[in-house]
């Protein structure tokens, strides 16, 4: 009884290392290192890359929300709920200040 118990134990064992979920493979690095081929920089536990600032509204934010259409204003402020509050690590400080300056 005791040699089967051993037996069911090493087999499972062995599945377990056999499994996908435990194969690595060497031929990709691992996403923090592509993360930080892509963008230069890295924080360590963030592997997005950061979105350009110019890419997520479509116009410079420097000049801040003054000169903004309706249109436009109505589109930022869905940009800024949607996509910069749901991830605030790819966004920049200048686009958070200027979603913050929309509220």
């Amino acid at each position: 009884m005791t040699i089967l118990k051993y037996t069911v134990a090493t087999a499972a064992l062995v599945l377990l290392f056999a499994s996908p979920a435990m194969a690595q493979s060497t031929d990709t690095p691992a996403p923090a290192a592509q993360g930080a081929a892509q963008s230069g920089q890295t924080s360590g536990t963030d592997a997005q890359v950061q979105v350009p600032d110019t890419d997520v509204f479509g116009y410079d934010i420097t000049q801040g929300a003054a000169n903004l259409t309706p249109e436009q204003l109505t589109a930022a402020k869905n940009t800024c709920n949607q996509n910069v509050t749901a991830e605030p690590l790819r966004y920049s400080s200048a686009v958070k200040a200027f979603c913050t300056s929309l509220q």
